[in-house]
């Protein structure tokens, strides 16, 4: 069948105004997190892996241990999807017990790499995952990072996807493969002229940008890096190089001659599956085009998203790896497998009796700027796009969408933007009094923004990092059909790692004790009238501490020690004893100097003040409503410059106040004072449009938020405390298994109240997300 013409564009009137909001609203600053996706609900943060490694970290001399091939294609120790707290990492720098000896490989500037002698390329995904390709091979692997101890203590301390460091001169276990799909193996890589992670690889993702922001090299490698990646998957057509002007002025591929190419907008739900769904339906268009038929099957999403060992799932992910997982293993129709937000790796069809399979093929970036993306997207259908997003898009309704402007620190970095969600790239066009636009599909449902979809303008595109890292992919009919035929056979099951990967991984869990908690219980302190007793536990080995109310199984508040436990922490009782009061205990130092936060939503919270401060002029000046053990104030005065911070906590029970300075290692000070007072109180005794940011991390047990932290009350004298850009940002638990369907209806009472307040519902980012716990961070 013919190609479709590109000669008849459908028209679309009535396109509608951006949606504009009442003044005086809550501001909304630019996002944090590194990873892909946006999800609808604002899940703004999924996590993949805590990776930041560029171009200048990676080039250099490698060593690439690699495992015997198979004609069967094996997971390498990963599960499926990814899991970023169970990754096949080598511990202590030990290789696998592989016979033959290390390939010597050069990764050399602008994508060259020499591997035993031959030529090939390599590139970045992002900054996540390293690609190779030499040697009649091509190789993946995620970049290392070394986990802290004690990395899990249940749902209410992820601890590990907060505490992991970048090792770039190392990569965990990954796969490798033979260009005709005949032999595949695991293999990993070191480098051999370094031995030390990049600059210590100490901090967050936010703190190790912030660090290179003056490397000048860096800069132009990436630059140049981003010009040349992947030039050896340009062998699936030249569209890629051609990028002068065309007489076509405007496109759309869901109306070409009449007929729509592209897949009906999914919703993805709470699931951060942007970047699969975008790649599935990037497929499904480009196949339809080649084949040029528009009523062809569509291939499923929810296969490479929950099937994928490439990808974290709902947890986030690339288009580009999905793209690379769909060629390497293959394509399933979407009857196989229909998407839904709460899908598993589970299959319905047989593959066997498929007749005819098909996979992805010269899965690749676009490079070339905005003409090579706008040849590929004529001559060849839809492209994936991964861009910094920001929470002002969900109330997008119609117009040319206008993003706020992006923060300093996510211009700070010329060669890197961390992209936050991929969407399908579906046209372009030009308005005439807003100039040139890209025409998007998201995967929020039909009903949103313009048919599912929404427009940019190219500039402002630009300046978000649309352009950067444009995949293509297109698809051939599959030679080695058996290897999706394994892989669908698998599914339903989580692969366990081999014996040897077991051994080699440094992933390792603490204890927990009883009622969810970890550590044991070293001292109480009693309450007076309705007040409950608050519970203070230790972990000797690590150091890690926690309070807790009563016997709730909710953890209020932790602080990961750096050091031994002193000496002077550990105490003693006769076995079935009472605990001692805690007040007749000696002090317990605990040193939070370089720790990071344990609870995702402290961490959420504390990152965007940390930003603020950072870029500040005039020192930031905040209120933290709920001290607890002082975990978030310790943190900023450990990260904020000297002088650009001034913080004041409140707390309304004088117990906890007491106990943040006992066992806590909160030290109160000239930049970071401590007052005992309600929360409603507090703000209505200061000054009104002198604060830079209020951050309510107000619990009572089990996971309730109290009525004064969350009545309309107390977030009128907040906003009030505001200065015109100030923001109000609060901790809450959407559930919880601590407390039951009592903390879903503080949650729903305290987004009401921020409706009534500031005339609109609150941004929502989800910052943790299991299945009896849900914690949001509200704007």
């Amino acid at each position: 069948a013919a190609r479709p013409p590109l000669g008849r564009f459908g028209t679309r009137a009535g396109w509608g105004s951006a949606a504009m909001w009442p003044a005086g609203a809550f501001s909304l600053r630019a996002l944090t997190s590194a990873s892909v996706c946006t999800a609808a609900y604002w899940r703004l943060a999924a996590a993949d892996l805590p990776v930041h490694c560029l171009a200048a970290d990676v080039e250099g001399s490698w060593e690439l241990t690699l495992g015997p091939s198979s004609s069967e294609r094996s997971s390498c120790g990963h599960l499926r999807p990814d899991d970023p707290l169970r990754e096949p990492l080598l511990a202590g720098g030990r290789r696998p017990a592989w016979g033959p000896p290390p390939l010597a490989a050069e990764l050399l500037p602008g994508g060259v790499a020499r591997l035993g002698g031959e030529a090939g390329s390599w590139g970045l995904v992002s900054d996540e995952a390293l690609e190779l390709r030499a040697g009649g091979r091509e190789f993946l692997a995620f970049m290392g990072f070394q986990p802290l101890p004690a990395d899990n203590g249940g749902d209410h301390l992820p601890l590990a996807l907060q505490r992991r460091h970048s090792r770039c001169n190392e990569t965990v276990l990954g796969w490798y493969r033979s260009l005709d799909r005949s032999a595949w193996g695991c293999w990993v890589g070191r480098r051999s002229d370094s031995t030390t992670a990049v600059d210590g690889s100490t901090g967050s993702f936010l703190q190790r940008r912030s660090r290179r922001r003056g490397s000048a090299r860096e800069r132009s490698t990436e630059r140049a890096l981003e010009a040349s990646k992947f030039q050896f998957k340009a062998a699936a057509g030249d569209a890629s190089a051609r990028t002068g002007e065309s007489d076509v002025k405007a496109l759309d591929w869901r109306n070409v001659s009449g007929r729509n190419w592209v897949d009906p907008p999914l919703q993805q739900g709470r699931c951060g599956g942007c970047y699969a769904i975008a790649a599935a339906q990037m497929l499904s268009a480009r196949w339809r085009v080649a084949r040029g038929d528009a009523g062809a099957e569509g291939f499923s999403a929810a296969f490479p998203l929950f099937c994928g060992e490439y990808t974290q799932g709902c947890q986030g992910g690339y288009p580009y790896l999905t793209a690379k997982w769909s060629e390497d293993v293959g394509l399933l129709p979407e009857r196989c497998a229909p998407y839904s937000e709460e899908g598993t790796c589970s299959v319905r069809c047989d593959a066997a009796a498929l007749g005819r399979r098909y996979r992805a093929s010269g899965h690749r970036y676009v490079a070339g700027g905005e003409g090579a993306v706008m040849d590929e997207l004529r001559h060849s259908g839809p492209l994936v796009v991964s861009f910094r997003s920001d929470p002002d898009l969900m109330h997008y309704a119609g117009g040319l969408w206008e993003p706020p402007p992006l923060a300093e620190d996510d211009e700070a970095e010329a060669g890197f933007l961390a992209p936050t969600h991929s969407a399908l790239l579906v046209g372009f066009g030009v308005d005439p009094e807003q100039g040139p636009y890209w025409v998007l599909q998201n995967a929020w449902g039909a009903e949103w923004g313009e048919m599912g979809g929404f427009r940019i303008g190219r500039a402002a595109a630009r300046a978000r990092g649309l352009e950067n890292l444009v995949v293509a992919a297109d698809v051939v009919a599959d030679e080695r059909p058996a290897v999706l035929e394994e892989v669908v056979r698998a599914a339903g099951s989580r692969p366990t790692p081999s014996l040897e990967f077991l051994a080699l991984s440094s992933h390792s869990t603490s204890g927990v004790g009883m009622a969810g908690h970890r550590g044991e219980a070293v001292c109480v302190e009693q309450g007076g009238g309705e007040e409950e007793a608050i519970v203070v536990r230790l972990d000797l080995e690590s150091n890690f501490r926690s309070l807790s109310f009563g016997d709730s199984a909710g953890t209020e508040t932790a602080v990961q020690c750096l050091g031994p436990t002193p000496d002077s922490c550990r105490t003693a009782r006769a076995e079935g004893g009472d605990l001692p009061d805690c007040a007749a205990l000696a002090d317990c130092p605990c040193d939070l100097h370089g720790q990071d936060l344990p609870f995702p939503g402290m961490r959420a919270m504390a990152e965007r003040v940390r930003l603020m401060c950072s870029s500040a002029t005039d020192p930031v000046r905040a209120l933290l409503v709920g001290l607890g053990g002082g975990a978030i104030s310790s943190y900023l005065v450990d990260r904020c410059p000297p002088g650009h911070l001034m913080l004041e906590n409140v707390e309304k029970d004088a117990r906890v106040a007491r106990l943040a300075a006992q066992f806590f290692g909160f030290r109160p000070g000239p930049r970071n004072s401590a007052e005992v007072s309600d929360g409603l109180a507090a703000a209505a005794s200061r000054p009104a449009g002198a604060y830079d940011a209020v951050l309510v991390d107000c619990f009572a047990s089990a996971d309730r938020v109290p009525e004064g932290c969350r009545s309309r009350e107390f977030l009128t004298a907040a906003r009030t405390l505001l200065r015109p850009e100030g923001l109000v940002l609060q901790n809450v638990w959407g559930r919880s298994s601590a407390g039951g369907a009592a903390v879903a209806g503080d949650f729903n009472a305290t987004v009401a109240a921020y409706a009534e307040t500031f005339g609109r519902p609150p941004a929502r980012e989800v910052v943790f997300d299991a299945p009896a716990s849900l914690e949001y961070v509200l704007f």
